[in-house]
């Protein structure tokens, strides 16, 4: 029988140093994996397998939007913990498991049909992926929630994100120097990377395996339709999903084409454009500390209004990129530019849904989330892939001061991601912070990592350093452990 929460019992939550210090370990050490097969097996090597397949515009916004558009099995998820009694490794290292081994159908698909046929395939597989790993998905989520307390959750992601995104830049950029030397137009060297993340992935889950998991999620006994509902009468959550509705759409709307872009238009080369992408991994990588430090000190809604005002002005600097002199150094200061700010987006955003999501069955919160960016993030790319296919390009066919259907759609991207914006200054967070006035923007960055520190950002990630030592682990958990039992009574920073 399924175990029930009243509100008024609680089943025993406590957690001690050793077991978060362990599962910190694991984390980044299976997250590492984990990144590697993402960056064998999505953002610019799948649209570059795509179109050495012969996709269309439409069909490569389709596939950006599969991934997106599967966040609606999310509270598919939330069902599934419910039923597994609050238990979440199972649901989350099975779905780990199907999702790689999808890929060898892909593979096999590809070395016997022709690549018309193999795409249709290849785009059908990808959106079978979803439903196994967006209820995983959830399950990490929400697993990873309870194991790391809220006062260390920023520095310790920018910590484990400093280490897996360092190593999937680098797999990265050494599988588009291989592709590049074989051909971009020759799928097995696509096959081959593939081939490679799968294994990746294998290992990643067996660590899976090793992430203690010390108490079951606590959930409820009602309905399904019940526990949906229910994030969207928690005022301040409904305000968080608002702005999830405008600022997913219009991220996506362009940024699945910018390789696209430099590939077609621009005609740079896919080692270039693989270089790049590592560039924005990099610049991602370096800032990790310094926005988990911000995160931590100011609050994740103040991060992100910052991180998403930069990644706003995106789209809108694309319009100058060329494939030579000043313009071709631009593309680069873009890369650099957006894998920082993404980097903290991308932290405070997760940081800032888990402390919005209430104790009480936060798997609904979460899974409610994950649907709702899934819908309208995957309408982002189809639109795009449309309107480059079907509008623009009838309209452009004559020269304009825009050049190209997709210096239109960045312009547009531009307006929406600015609405985003403009959104989000209503969200607040539980608890107060002080204001992040521009000086401590640049007194915390001087204290980030620099090339003058070789080696030991990276290898301090994995060891006990000054700011994540025991003592600040203990109180952070004595703190968590005394926010839940006020977690019915919160309120909102002004």
């Amino acid at each position: 029988m399924d175990s029930k929460f009243d509100g008024s019992q609680r089943e025993p939550r406590e957690i001690d140093v050793a077991t978060v210090r362990k599962s910190m370990h694991v984390s980044i050490i299976e997250g590492s994996f984990a990144l590697q097969y993402m960056s064998l097996t999505t953002s610019t090597i799948l649209v570059g397998f795509l179109l050495a397949l012969g996709a269309s515009a439409s069909q490569i916004g389709l596939a950006a939007a599969l991934p997106l558009l599967g966040g609606i099995f999310q509270p598919l998820g939330s069902e599934l913990i419910r039923r597994m009694n609050g238990w979440r490794k199972g649901i989350c290292v099975g779905g780990v498991v199907v999702d790689s081994a999808l890929w060898l159908v892909t593979i096999a698909i590809c070395i016997v049909l022709p690549p018309s046929s193999a795409l249709i395939v290849a785009l059908l597989v990808l959106a079978l992926q979803q439903i196994a790993i967006n209820p995983s998905a959830l399950a990490w989520t929400s697993w990873v929630s309870d194991l790391i307390p809220p006062d260390v959750r920023g520095r310790f992601f920018s910590r484990r994100n400093f280490v897996i995104f360092g190593l999937g830049a680098i797999t990265a950029v050494i599988a588009g120097q291989f592709i590049d030397r074989v051909g971009h137009n020759e799928i097995w060297s696509f096959l081959a990377a593939f081939a490679v993340g799968v294994v990746a992935r294998s290992i990643s889950a067996w660590f899976l395996t090793k992430q203690p998991e010390p108490f079951p999620a606590e959930h409820d006994s009602s309905s399904l339709i019940s526990r949906m509902i229910t994030p969207f009468r928690d005022p301040m959550y409904r305000k968080y999903l608002n702005f999830t509705v405008w600022w997913e759409f219009s991220f996506y709307l362009a940024s699945p084409f910018f390789a696209v872009y430099m590939l077609q238009s621009l005609e740079v080369s896919f080692g270039t454009v693989a270089v790049f992408a590592g560039l924005t991994t990099v610049a991602n990588l370096l800032t990790q500390r310094y926005w988990g430090r911000l995160s931590d000190r100011f609050g994740n809604q103040q991060v992100l209004r910052l991180t998403c005002l930069i990644l706003t002005l995106e789209p809108l600097i694309w319009l100058f990129a060329r494939n030579s002199g000043p313009g071709f150094v631009l593309i680069g200061v873009l890369h650099i530019l957006g894998g920082a700010a993404s980097g903290g987006m991308l932290l405070a955003n997760a940081n800032l849904m888990m402390g919005l999501a209430p104790l009480r069955d936060q798997t609904s919160f979460f899974a409610i989330r994950g649907a709702t960016r899934g819908v309208f993030a995957s309408a982002g790319p189809i639109l795009g892939g449309v309107l480059l296919d079907q509008v623009f390009g009838p309209i452009l066919s004559v020269p304009t001061f825009l050049g190209s259907g997709f210096a239109l759609l960045f312009l547009i991207a531009f307006v929406f991601r600015s609405l985003g914006w403009f959104v989000l200054q209503t969200v607040r967070e539980p608890i107060a912070r002080p204001h992040m006035h521009p000086s401590v923007l640049l007194s915390e960055f001087a204290r980030s990592p620099n090339l003058t520190q070789g080696f030991s950002p990276l290898l301090q990630a994995f060891f006990v350093t000054s700011d994540l030592d025991d003592d600040t682990i203990e109180e952070a958990i004595r703190k968590a452990q005394a926010g839940e039992e006020r977690a019915d009574s919160r309120h909102y920073a002004p």
